[in-house]
């Protein structure tokens, strides 16, 4: 009798199929599958997962969106004395300071209103009102995902400050006008004001903690103006101020004139008191009349700077003038007629801050220095763009100093009268570095030393040195191992100044430096060492003036660019003995020289540009 169980091999072979069934339809369904995933998370903002290794991907951020969730914000402004206090503004922020809500506390100084976050995210609520010192609080850790209840905002009451006016003779000056001002910026109406009683005296209230400035005017008068700071301690402040505001009384009675003696009817001047120390910044306007005659004022007593301002204009030097009684001798403002310069700032990243703009004249000599006159600069930053008007006729160079961006200067051009150029561009970026080491005739390093590099082609006359710009001079101490670098210099020209104690002043250059490279000078030797004398002529014998060489030395890791003089002469001391390759500018063919200690290697190299 046969048994009813299947014979093994049966079942091991129905196993068999079953598997290679499954594994068959897994292989046909699963790219469906994938590819219907990869469709969900296309549609949910996130790239498919791809490969084995493929892992769950976490939302970006502190909270993936789908997280953020509809809240409702309330809660009461309050004063030290528990009564509401109305219309106060309150801004909602979070943990990164970005705005989330605003809103304005009702007549009982409640308040109530919605925003969107994660539940969790850390808030700030920010409130202020008139009257009163401004305040935040944080969200409590009560609160849940959907509400969050502030505790009552109590508002301190904000502090005050009593201000009394009076003239230089009249004595108390009623209907003054006294304004509480940010500390520096004039463009933001003011924070509080008041008008004097007929005793002279004002109170500022709803004064918040910090600094401020004062400003006090009344009719007749010159403005005064005082900085001050509330600490909160007391609410009349620190103490009461007292203005003594100058009568308008004199006058200044002038002419315009160009070198020709002949009128120029246009334009304004523009006077400013330098003389007692002015109380407040104030300026004083007059129109040039046709026949070039203009009066300013009424001013107070002392003596004033005048400045011409009149397209196409320059005016040739400082005019200080006393003011005094209508009659007195007049002034005469000299200026010449002049071009403009206009161009373009080349910034990748935008800016900042508005750029610093100067204009700077280039000499005969190669030397350079700014233009002390008036010019009147425009700059609009948002466009990338400026204008210089009344520049008289001459070479020049614009140079730009800019927050984030090393110096920038101009290629050289030529202003004429009554023309403008128009295509200026100034390139900002990260500039060049230059780095070395500095070592005596033994070779031992010169620590203490103090290298300054200035821009253009030869150092200022050691009387003026410190006349320049700060930011057009950069300069740094060696280390005790003779060590220095210099970072973020203008691209351009440059000449080295080293300054070390028993050592001859030394000067280097000029140099050029390409932006985004490193000029590398590892063993300088002040005294001794070797000395390169080149000679740069084109075809023809023809001196290559300001042309430049590269001079380098693998091998002693040396690699720098001279600029050649007038007479196409370069002269480099004291760098290291060795081999180097000697390449114009031009990409002309480089010459191979060798340098040795204590001795000078002439040569001339051929250079097509002339």
């Amino acid at each position: 009798m046969q048994s009813a169980r299947a014979p093994w091999y049966v079942c091991i072979a129905s196993f068999s199929t079953f598997v290679i069934a499954f594994f068959t339809l897994a292989a046909i369904v699963k790219p469906k599958l994938d590819e219907r995933r990869a469709e969900r998370q296309a549609a949910m903002g996130r790239p498919a997962d791809s490969g084995a290794e493929a892992r769950p991907r976490l939302p970006d951020g502190p909270r993936a969106a789908e997280s953020v969730v509809r809240r409702h914000a309330r809660g009461k402004v309050v004063d030290p004395r528990g009564t509401g206090v109305a219309n106060a503004a309150l801004v909602l922020l979070d943990r990164d300071h970005r705005e989330l809500a605003k809103a304005t506390s009702t007549d009982d100084g409640g308040f109530t209103f919605e925003f969107e976050s994660a539940p969790s995210m850390e808030l700030t609520l920010r409130v202020s009102a008139s009257g009163f010192q401004s305040a935040a609080a944080e969200a409590p850790s009560s609160a849940t995902a959907t509400e969050v209840a502030f505790p009552s905002v109590v508002l301190r009451d904000g502090g005050a400050l009593r201000v009394r006016v009076s003239g230089d003779r009249e004595g108390a000056l009623a209907d003054a006008n006294v304004c509480l001002l940010p500390p520096e910026d004039d463009r933001f109406a003011a924070l509080a004001s008041a008008t004097t009683l007929p005793d002279g005296c004002a109170l500022l209230k709803g004064i918040n903690v910090g600094a401020y400035r004062i400003k006090a005017t009344a009719a007749g008068h010159a403005a005064a103006e005082r900085t001050w700071r509330f600490e909160g301690i007391r609410r009349d402040g620190n103490a009461e101020l007292a203005f003594v505001l100058l009568p308008l009384t004199d006058w200044i009675d002038g002419s315009v004139r160009d070198e020709q003696n002949d009128a120029i009817g246009k334009g304004e001047v523009i006077a400013r008191m330098v003389r007692p120390d002015p109380p407040a910044r104030e300026e004083w306007h007059a129109t040039v009349e046709r026949d070039g005659s203009f009066r300013i004022g009424p001013l107070p007593s002392g003596t004033f700077e005048l400045e011409l301002r009149a397209p196409g204009i320059v005016q040739e030097g400082a005019v200080r003038a006393d003011s005094g009684e209508s009659g007195a001798e007049q002034i005469e403002i000299v200026a010449s007629h002049g071009g403009a310069v206009a161009g373009t700032f080349a910034a990748d990243a935008g800016f900042r801050q508005t750029p610093a703009l100067g204009l700077w004249r280039l000499g005969s000599d190669g030397r350079s220095q700014p233009l002390a006159g008036s010019l009147h600069v425009t700059i609009n930053a948002a466009a990338q763009s400026f204008r210089i008007e009344g520049v008289s006729p001459g070479r020049y160079f614009v140079r730009a100093v800019a927050d984030g961006y090393a110096p920038a200067r101009s290629q050289p051009f030529t202003v004429a009268v009554d023309h403008a150029t128009d295509d200026v561009v100034l390139q900002l970026s990260n500039g060049a570095e230059l780095g070395g080491t500095l070592i005596d005739h033994r070779g031992a390093p010169i620590g203490g030393a103090r290298v300054t590099a200035y821009e253009g082609r030869s150092p200022p006359q050691p009387a003026l040195a410190e006349r320049l710009p700060a930011d057009a001079r950069t300069a740094a101490a060696t280390a005790g191992d003779g060590a220095f670098a210099l970072t973020q210099l203008a691209p351009g020209c440059h000449v080295l100044v080293v300054e070390a104690q028993g050592q001859p002043l030394r000067a280097i250059g000029p140099i050029w430096l390409e932006d985004g490279t490193e000029t590398r000078l590892p063993r300088l030797a002040l005294t001794g060492g070797t000395v390169l004398s080149l000679t740069l002529a084109d075809g023809d014998g023809r001196a290559a003036k300001e042309a430049r060489v590269r001079i380098t030395a693998q091998d002693l890791g040396v690699d720098l660019c001279a600029v050649a003089d007038q007479d196409g002469n370069v002269c480099v001391r004291g760098l290291p003995a060795g081999n180097y390759w000697l390449t114009p500018g031009d990409g002309s063919e480089p010459l191979a020289a060798r340098l040795v200690d204590s001795e000078t290697t002439r040569l001339e190299l051929f250079h097509s540009a002339h």
